[in-house]
């Protein structure tokens, strides 16, 4: 029911560019937005706690629970090539938004010179995504794949593992049936870059375009999405769901009087074998899988992100947003808080968690990369940004 071993995962290639928001979207999103102070109370879960193999070259920055920030120093050098590719800073923020609950976490952590990131997004109740929090990364660390090297493999397993390990804890102890959670998941080794998810969570890769350095700084970058976003609608999925015995409607996997709109998902077990009597999942957790090699000539930095953010902000106005407040000299930590808090303001938002990872300091040589495809509008950018930059 939980294979371990397997290791034939799917790879699909999902580098769709986003459209960017129109002038008069920005405009209605941010209109009338109460200013958030730097030192708000915004409700979230305590970070997790792992060790680090440190060495003083790396800060990270993440909020305490009373939304300051925290500066310590790790470190996470991996050669690569004729480039060595260091995740210099790190910055992660969460914020409740306008939901009662806070449902989303993040975890980060390292061994045997291999660094994780990861991001979770709950629902139906924050209990899949807690244990997500706490325990994925060691399941992908204890996984054959990681012992073997083969880091794509572990996160395959280590999914198909915490999985496991929820249904025992919530369903066979707690008899409890509801719930779920999104998870992407990020392994750094040898400035190779393993991306894994389920659900709808992003990771998104920030590659420089011909256009960095010169300009006003909105189209320095191009978004390239690692993840994709799993929904009963998608063709393969939808044909997978109904195959096995579900029922999809107005964008839901229908089943015993509940309604799930994502097609895979941590936890959901309800929608899962055995007890949705089928002839397989109607939600799996089978995650797909990316791999890039990170070059430090023309990615600076990558965000992982719930879909608090993303259904606000599309993957290139983020990613330019984050760059243009970066050369700006805005420090990381607050550039993530201000953006998740600016974004968390809006009517009606959800949960919102983001986390930045740099790769580059501000230092270091630019050097302008391919062509954008579709550039974004800079009013767009501005505009976010003088959003953004009002929390200072």
């Amino acid at each position: 029911m939980y294979p371990t071993t397997q290791h034939n995962f799917e790879v699909v290639n999902n580098q769709a560019i986003s459209q960017p928001l129109s002038q008069s979207e920005v405009n209605e999103l941010f209109n009338n937005v109460p200013q958030i102070q730097p030192n708000s109370t915004a409700s979230f879960a305590p970070p997790t706690t792992v060790p680090y193999e440190t060495t003083p070259n790396v800060q990270i920055y993440e909020p305490l629970v009373t939304n300051r920030i925290s500066g310590f120093n790790v470190t996470q050098t991996m050669p690569t090539d004729d480039h060595q590719v260091q995740v210099k800073q790190i910055a992660m923020h969460l914020s409740q938004g306008d939901r009662d609950h806070q449902e989303d976490r993040y975890s980060y952590s390292s061994k045997n010179g291999v660094t994780y990131f990861g991001v979770y997004d709950g629902h139906g109740g924050e209990q899949i995504s807690e244990h997500a929090r706490t325990h994925l990364h060691e399941r992908i660390f204890s996984s054959d794949g990681f012992g073997c090297g083969d880091y794509s493999r572990a996160i395959r397993e280590g999914l198909y593992a915490e999985d496991a390990d929820t249904f025992e804890e919530f369903v066979e102890r707690q008899h409890r049936l509801r719930g779920g959670s999104t998870a992407v998941s990020a392994l750094l080794v040898n400035g190779k870059l393993h991306v894994g998810n389920v659900g709808d969570s992003r990771c998104i890769l920030a590659v420089r375009t011909e256009s960095y350095g010169t300009g006003d700084g909105c189209n320095w970058y191009r978004a390239e999405r690692l993840t994709r976003d799993f929904k009963p609608t998608d063709l393969d999925e939808h044909q997978r769901i109904t195959q096995n015995g579900g029922v999809v409607s107005k964008g839901r996997i229908i089943h015993d009087k509940e309604g799930i709109n994502m097609s895979r998902a941590l936890g959901d077990h309800k929608f899962k074998q055995p007890l949705n009597h089928a002839r397989g999942d109607y939600i799996s957790v089978e995650p797909n899988i990316r791999q890039v090699q990170i070059d430090t000539r023309v990615h600076d930095f990558m965000i992982l992100e719930s879909d608090g953010l993303w259904g606000v902000l599309k993957d290139e106005v983020a990613i330019n947003v984050v760059g243009k407040l970066w050369r700006r000299g805005l420090p990381v930590q607050e550039i993530c808080r201000n953006l998740v808090e600016e974004v968390a303001s809006t009517p009606r938002s959800d949960n919102v968690s983001c986390m930045l990872v740099f790769f580059n300091d501000l230092q270091q040589a630019q050097q302008p990369g391919p062509a954008i495809p579709q550039p974004v509008d800079s009013n767009v950018v501005n505009a976010v940004v003088s959003k953004v930059l009002t929390h200072q």
